[in-house]
């Protein structure tokens, strides 16, 4: 793509140094320190509340944070307005005029940067062509898809070349295999510009899919910062192994021989770090033997079928739970409900946390 004849976007980086943010006694973000790498797709990702769209909106100029600094390349930007600071921007509900065709509407910045009408419109032809919707730039946003319209907002925030991409639930108003098509093609389509997007979702799965790294907040503060198999692998608090994927987080404690036991589970044939309070176990490490016998045995209580993989709950002996996944095997059923089933834990394969 070469909207201005000069060659790609090319990315820039960012940097938050201590942000803060209140409203009356609500702390909203909470001594925010984040380095975004130039052209790096990184996703700020939490619950409600997590304050990770109040950074977004800190970034972009639509609020004045309390305290602490921006920049970009270098350059502070706190101090200037939104229009100064060059970057693009991407929101769940599109935003599209419905009074101007499509390639108006991805014009409608360069319009604002003072470019004429006609070189305008045929740079945002350019932008509709890397969208694969080349033939649309006559059509009114009602004629489209909500897959369309997202990708006309997309070109509409790249077409002035901007370093960086922000990116607000962009996909939330999507069915589901519309969202997973569309999260290919954005990362596609941020590869092929060079940009730096910072994204902001609360959805765990869109973060791993997208992401080269991953930012997990909660409550205005930053939990952990890590690529997506650092952040699934080895989650560093109780909150993130939580929040991240399906795990069985069980309490550790000291068993009457003074041996290390998971709580409900079993004994712990490993090397408890001493301030350990939780274990995580993915359920595809757990190995089960229907019928075998093992370190630890329960019994299924529940089967949860999600194509690929059968997910199933099981009833330890010790009285906790555990959730377990097997692939399925071509041909296979599940193994069902009331089956006595063995449990192999792989020391190396339990996570333990903190908190």
């Amino acid at each position: 793509m070469e909207l201005a004849g000069n060659g790609l976007a090319k990315g820039a980086s960012v940097v938050f140094r201590g942000l803060r943010q209140v409203y009356g006694s609500t702390v909203a973000l909470e001594e925010f320190s984040l380095e975004v790498a130039a052209g790096e797709f990184l996703t700020l990702l939490g619950p409600s509340g997590s304050g990770k769209t109040t950074a977004l909106n800190a970034l972009a100029g639509f609020i004045d944070a309390t305290s602490g600094h921006i920049a970009i390349d270098g350059v502070p930007i706190s101090d200037l307005p939104t229009e100064k600071r060059n970057i693009g921007m991407v929101f769940q509900n599109y935003s599209l005029f419905p009074h101007l065709d499509v390639l108006d509407n991805i014009a409608f910045p360069l319009r604002m940067r003072g470019l004429a009408r006609r070189p305008a419109r045929e740079r945002a032809q350019t932008a509709l062509d890397l969208v694969r919707l080349a033939e649309y730039g006559r059509r009114m946003p009602h004629q489209l898809s909500g897959g369309q319209k997202q990708r006309v907002a997309f070109a509409r925030a790249i077409v002035f070349e901007p370093r960086v991409l922000l990116m607000d639930e962009p996909l939330g108003a999507l069915d589901l295999k519309l969202r997973e098509a569309m999260q290919l093609e954005i990362k596609q389509f941020q590869r092929q510009i060079g940009c730096t997007v910072i994204y902001v979702t609360h959805d765990q799965g869109e973060a791993l899919t997208l992401s080269d790294r991953i930012v997990v907040m909660d409550k205005g503060r930053v939990l952990q910062v890590g690529t997506p198999k650092e952040i699934y692998d080895a989650p560093r608090t109780r909150f993130v192994a939580e929040f991240i994927g399906v795990n069985n987080v069980v309490p550790v404690a000291r068993g009457a021989d003074g041996g290390w036991v998971l709580d409900g589970v079993g004994p712990v044939a490993a090397a408890v770090p001493a301030e350990s309070r939780y274990a995580a176990l993915r359920p595809e490490i757990l190995r089960a033997v229907p019928g075998g016998t093992g370190a630890v045995m329960g019994t299924i209580t529940d089967v949860i079928f999600l194509g690929d993989v059968v997910r199933y709950a099981a009833r330890c002996d010790a009285g906790g739970s555990l959730l377990f996944a097997q692939r399925r095997e071509p041909g296979g059923g599940a193994h069902p409900i009331g089956d006595r089933v063995a449990f192999d834990i792989d020391p190396a394969d339990i996570v333990f946390l903190p908190e």
